[in-house]
């Protein structure tokens, strides 16, 4: 592997070829969380930055959970202004826009589980390839922080399946260009975003895993939901029929059952 000077150079190469305004770019060898990181660092009004590193010793998921981060995976942040306050919307838009980027979208049966979870599903089975984790910085900042497992990672995850880009696509990633693609795409979620794009159920419709499955959700408050997934509302709520009613979910734990 290319030493943190060369590997960052690379990134900035990349991020201009794709004829982007380039953010304030910072590789690290090791930090406790990119998002974190990201929430202590100064950013100006209007700044891009986008960080990386090479691992984390306290990755986080969503709901507080860890996010296993050895050598060998993407762990990348990026801080980006916005105009609108922020809402789950984002994490949709984010992780749409991450699926069709150039090196994921020849692949068949990748799939986004509600809100931000990247999953490939073969078989009828889903194994877990990448998560987002989107919080605020500022009222007019937002940090949106992307996890992508490159390396085989079953020997640390063991409550799911999961795999891994690498092997789905049969070939080594190359680390510069998968993170100069996540941040184009995030540069572009947060503009559908923020033109409030109406299409959002149609668009996610394609990648719904969740699509027409008995769900379960367990709100915030533990509160168990339970039905049938039926899309995404235009604000990014989770539709779910339960005895022939509608409820609109906007936070909980999905998981899908038989």
């Amino acid at each position: 592997m290319a030493d943190v000077p060369t590997r960052l150079k690379a990134l900035q190469h990349t991020l201009t070829q794709l004829s982007l305004q380039p953010p304030r770019c910072l590789w690290l060898s090791e930090t406790d969380s990119t998002n974190q990181q990201l929430q202590k660092l100064p950013i100006g009004a209007g700044e891009a930055v986008l960080l990386i590193a090479d691992q984390q010793t306290q990755g986080k998921g969503q709901a507080g959970r860890v996010w296993q981060s050895p050598q060998g995976n993407l762990y990348l942040s990026v801080c980006l202004p916005l105009k609108q306050p922020l809402q789950g919307r984002l994490a949709l838009e984010a992780a749409l826009a991450i699926v069709q980027a150039p090196l994921l979208s020849s692949l068949i049966g990748l799939g986004v589980k509600w809100p931000n979870d990247l999953y490939h599903q073969h078989g009828g089975e889903l194994r877990k390839f990448g998560g987002i984790l989107i919080e605020a910085k500022s009222a007019q900042q937002v940090i949106i922080g992307v996890g992508i497992n490159l390396t085989f990672m079953q020997s640390y995850v063991h409550d799911q399946s999961v795999t891994d880009l690498s092997s789905l696509l049969h070939a080594p990633v190359a680390v510069p260009t998968l993170a100069s693609q996540v941040y184009l795409a995030l540069v572009q979620a947060v503009q559908q975003f923020e033109q409030n794009n109406q299409t959002l159920p149609a668009r996610f419709s394609r990648y719904d895993l969740m699509a027409n499955q008995g769900v379960q959700v367990t709100l915030p408050n533990q509160r168990l939901v339970i039905g049938r997934a039926d899309g995404v509302a235009a604000d990014g709520a989770l539709r779910v029929i339960c005895n022939n009613s509608l409820e609109l979910i906007y936070s909980g734990q999905l998981r899908r059952i038989c």
